[in-house]
């Protein structure tokens, strides 16, 4: 440049023609100097933005080495200088989210030249706080072609990952809890369809299903309100909140779901109405049982109200079958002197000419103890609920039960004071599962039957004769109205109030009751007004010692001359009411197991051997009883748990700890796969050694198989309806399996669209999504059914073929498939596209072992049909026709 140059003289030109050269060669070197030094300013700017931003750049040599790297950004992410960056590459630093195997895959990717973006590397800082980066970058190239290495930006992006881990664990947080509870939670739009519903409460309850909701209104499901829609839709059109709100849906079978609906407006910041959210719980058990109850209470009125057994049971009947739809219900009364039971009362439904037959015929029939479906709960003394009366074969009357079709039956007995004195049965022309809250409900309306059979047979005694003063075990007390003083008593009144006969007849009731002489005589003028027997009252008894006795008495007028006298039988009721307290505490303690399950029950020893298995009338046994006794669980054959399953529920099973739910699959003998649900408690002696294990299961293969059908919507692709991403790895792996045990080929084709990006662009997303769902009917329909078609994503597919024994058939299906393919399309009235496709083809065993290995060889050869001009198809490791 500062040489001096000298060129010889051309003819025809001046002396200053040739000083002109060199005058251009220092405007040229001038402006050159000029572009550097803007050139370094514009990276000096570049430079000192870069520190200012949450961005840094970078480049990297053939060997992707860092040879550059400007921005503060990068030393914050990786705790390091950025000058210790150079010379090293990027999997020479620790990232805490990335596996070897996962770095192997970048540097294949890096090897074939390819852009790649949005790269996320978690690394710790100087601190060990963790720091996310996302880092893009792309392939640089000589002028010659040649690779150079490569260059790009990272970006901090930790706010952005610790806001989505935030945002995740809180909805993680609200799905645990609603699961959790038996409740669900709900939203709608400003139109009130149902934009979200989850919860345990979903799956679990028939009266609302999360999927049978969304995009409906509440109205539009076939849900009744209390109080009517018109109501409700105005309070929602008010936009006010509601509370406990009842609905319920009437299912095939009569019976209904109930469930308890609250919400509350949601509003925008500014104030516009966007929707509702809210919570249900279902409430089908507790109206249920509310309707029982209300059963119980009206049975209990009808007979204080009844005059005769006729009239009682004639209502109790009734009540019974309009409130539980049965069809005719029949008394057969105990006739203890003949040792037979005979039809006593009955009641037929209206409109029901079979149930009238059917009574009709049993007029003269008689059952002797134990014979029968009556005999037998005679015998027994305990209810019978048969779901089909055909089925059984104890009944007697089959022949009328089928000529009527008359087939669900329910027995229970009337039981008083531990004798039965009749049976009650309901029939229907349903086939009717047991219920067990309604046989609860009636082993309290058969005591209070009992009770009434019991109470008019007294006042029937009563009338016949007179009343006897004698070692009755009941306290028996006569007193003169007139001169309010006892006339007699009998030796247990006095035995268990402390008196001497003589002491109690210089007494009155007045002395002994809590009540004053005023308030027992306006009672007495009452019931002599009224003179009919009165029973059940209860009160205390005020005893010698100051203690009080309660009873419950009877009372009756008699009349002696021109004296009214009040004949007073009262029972010492302590030992019942310690019965009645722990009858209560039975009770619950057996509504408490019940509701763990009631398919069976079964025991086991000290060793886990089943030694007692109870199947009731709903369960489904996989084994007969005596291939399980003697048995430990673990020896049956089963197809879940697993051996990892067993093993840990034997540990819990040796530590004695109660367990819930444990689910056991096993094949029936009819050869159906069975799942129970069981549920057991460890048995300890009274000196604290293990005995073994009591408990409960249920048959829950329908949930189980319910679950499984929910699980499988999530294994394919919404938009085209083929397998996704998610199912193609176990069928690929499934088939390969298939291919090893056949020792046949099987061919995976990957299959990349040509040019439909520009097509998306061009006609919108939703004719983008059209082309895909029609791509997907074309391939469907040229491909076997026993073909596997999937789509990973985008514009990506991949297909599946077993059973391939020559590569000339696979080439005739690739090129019909790329024919298919190029058809055009019509993404708009009056506009077609046409696309091409790009396939890459592998085989097993040929190219590959495993399922990962040859779908990443089908990609491979997927990327040379691409470069070999696209619209053809390659196989993998050698070129092939397209």
């Amino acid at each position: 440049m500062g040489t001096k140059r000298t060129r010889a003289a051309q003819p025809g030109r001046t002396r200053g023609a040739r000083r002109e050269p060199g005058r251009s060669a220092r405007r040229e070197l001038n402006a050159r100097r000029e572009a550097e030094k803007t050139l370094l300013q514009a990276e000096e700017r570049f430079k000192s933005l870069l520190k200012l931003s949450s961005d840094w750049y970078w480049e990297q040599d053939e060997s992707f080495r860092f040879t550059v790297m400007i921005g503060g950004a990068s030393e914050r992410h990786t705790g390091l200088p950025m000058r210790e960056h150079i010379g090293r590459t990027r999997w020479d630093f620790p990232a805490l989210n990335i596996t070897e195997a996962e770095w192997a895959k970048h540097r294949a990717l890096l090897a074939r030249h390819e852009p790649f973006r949005d790269f996320e590397i978690r690394r710790p800082d100087r601190d060990g706080k963790p720091h996310w980066a996302s880092v893009s970058g792309e392939p640089m190239f000589d002028a010659e072609g040649r690779f150079r290495g490569y260059c790009g930006i990272g970006r901090e992006i930790t706010g952005r990952k610790l806001a989505e881990i935030r945002q995740r664990e809180g909805e993680e947080r609200f799905r645990a809890l609603t699961a959790l509870s038996s409740d669900w939670y709900w939203e709608q739009d400003a139109e009130h369809r149902f934009t979200r519903v989850e919860g345990r409460g979903v799956a679990e309850g028939d009266a609302l299903r999360g999927w049978s909701l969304i995009g409906k209104r509440r109205w539009e499901t076939g849900i009744e309100i209390e109080g009517g829609w018109e109501a409700h839709r105005a309070l929602l059109e008010a936009h006010k909140p509601f509370r406990d709100v009842v609905m319920w849906r009437t299912l095939p079978d009569g019976s209904c779901n109930y469930v308890s609906v609250s919400g509350e407006p949601i509003l925008h910041a500014d104030g516009h109405f966007a929707g509702y959210r809210g919570i249900g719980r279902i409430i089908t058990a507790r109206k249920r049982a509310e309707r029982l109850l209300r059963l119980e209470h009206a049975v209990a009125r009808r007979l204080a109200e009844a005059a005769t057994v006729s009239e009682g049971m004639q209502d109790t009947m009734r009540a019974i079958c309009e409130t539980e739809n049965w069809d005719c219900a029949e008394f057969w009364k105990v006739d203890d002197s003949a040792g037979v039971m005979r039809l006593a009362e009955h009641w037929i439904s209206p409109g029901e000419p079979g149930a009238a037959r059917f009574v009709e015929r049993s007029k003269g029939v008689e059952f002797k103890r134990g014979v029968g479906l009556a005999g037998s709960v005679w015998a027994s003394a305990e209810p019978l609920w048969i779901p089909d009366v055909l089925a059984d074969p104890r009944i007697l009357r089959k022949d009328l039960a089928r000529e009527t079709g008359l087939r669900g039956a329910l027995f229970f007995p009337i039981v008083h004071g531990g004798k039965v004195l009749g049976v009650l049965d309901f029939t229907c022309r349903e086939l009717r599962p047991p219920d067990e809250r309604l046989q609860l409900a009636l082993q309290v309306i058969g005591a209070q039957i009992g009770q009434f059979l019991e109470r008019v047979k007294a006042e029937d005694q009563m009338r016949r004769f007179r009343l006897a003063m004698d070692e009755s075990a009941d306290m028996i007390v006569l007193i003169d109205r007139a001169s309010m003083r006892f006339v007699d008593v009998n030796v247990t009144a006095c035995r268990l109030l402390g008196y001497s006969r003589e002491e109690m007849l210089a007494m009155g009731p007045q002395d002994v009751l809590p009540v004053d002489r005023e308030e027992l005589e306006r009672s007495y003028d009452a019931f002599i007004a009224d003179p009919s027997t009165q029973t059940g009252m209860k009160s205390n008894y005020r005893c010698r010692d100051g203690t009080l006795l309660p009873f419950e008495s009877t009372r009756r007028v008699l009349r002696s001359g021109s004296s009214w006298i009040i004949a007073a039988i009262s029972r010492d009721i302590r030992e019942r009411l310690a019965a009645d307290e722990a009858l209560r505490e039975s009770e619950a303690r057996f509504r408490s197991l019940t509701q763990m399950s009631s398919d069976f029950f079964w025991e086991t020893d000290d060793l886990h051997r089943f030694t007692l298995l109870v199947q009731g009338s709903g369960a489904s046994p996989t084994r007969p009883e005596d291939e399980l006794l003697g048995k430990t669980p673990w020896e049956l054959p089963s197809l879940k748990p697993d051996a990892a399953g067993w093993e840990a529920h034997r540990a819990k099973l040796e530590g004695h700890l109660p367990f819930r739910d444990f689910e056991i699959a096993r094949p029936a003998p009819d050869g159906v796969l069975r799942y129970i649900s069981v549920s057991g408690e460890p048995r300890f002696g009274a000196d604290g050694s293990f005995l073994g294990y009591r408990g409960v299961g249920r048959d829950i293969t329908d949930i189980a198989l319910a679950r499984e059908r929910i699980a499988s919507l999530a294994y394919s692709d919404p938009l085209t309806g083929l397998a996704n991403r998610t199912s193609l790895a176990p069928a690929l792996e499934q088939a390969i399996e298939r291919a090893r045990r056949r020792k046949s080929r099987l061919a995976a084709m990957f299959v990349d669209l040509d040019g439909f990006k520009p097509v998306n662009d061009t006609f919108g997303h939703d004719a983008g999504d059209r082309l895909l769902v029609e791509l997907a009917g074309r391939l469907r329909s040229h491909l076997r059914a026993s073909d596997l078609v999937a789509r990973l994503g985008g514009d990506e597919f991949f297909v599946v073929l077993e059973e391939i024994s020559e590569n000339k058939a696979l080439e005739t299906v690739a090129r019909k498939l790329l024919v298919e393919i190029a058809r055009p399309f019509s993404p708009a009235p009056g506009h077609q596209a046409a696309l091409t496709a790009s396939i890459g083809v592998s085989f097993f065993p040929d190219d590959a072992g495993d399922a990962e290995t040859l779908m990443k060889h089908a990609d491979v050869a997927m990327y040379d049909a691409k470069q070999c001009g696209k619209n053809c198809f390659r196989f993998f490791g050698a070129p092939g026709p397209g």
